[in-house]
């Protein structure tokens, strides 16, 4: 947010930046987006385009990116749940809610979808 906010940023590094929030895809990022699409300037457009472009079902949250990145990093769930200090039933809901929104049949699917949005 705050290269964004740089007035003496190139203007294409600083659209760059909004289209990072985008393609990150979490909660927060879309909050930042919205407050954002509110400027009058090419910032505020570029929010409101990618606003625009993004369904709301395939918006991630911070714990389901957060649990998914470890899962395409190689960790079981049960793994994944002792380092973030919560049941193998949660991680495996986290999963399954990130699998949904991005359309993906396994978890290894869905870490490829996850490295497309992230632009790998």
């Amino acid at each position: 947010m705050r290269h964004i906010d740089d007035a003496e940023a190139p203007g294409l590094a600083r659209i760059a930046a909004v289209d990072a929030l985008g393609k990150l895809g979490t909660t927060h990022s879309r909050e930042i987006l919205h407050r954002l699409s509110r400027r009058t300037d090419d910032i505020g457009v570029a929010a409101r385009r990618i606003l625009a472009t993004r369904s709301l079902g395939t918006t991630l949250t911070e714990r389901e990116l957060e649990v998914l990145d470890l899962a395409r990093h190689g960790l079981t769930n049960r793994a994944i749940a002792e380092r973030l200090s919560l049941s193998q039933h949660t991680i495996a809901r986290h999963l399954a809610n990130a699998r949904g929104k991005l359309g993906a049949a396994n978890r290894t699917e869905a870490a490829a979808k996850l490295d497309e949005l992230e632009g790998g």
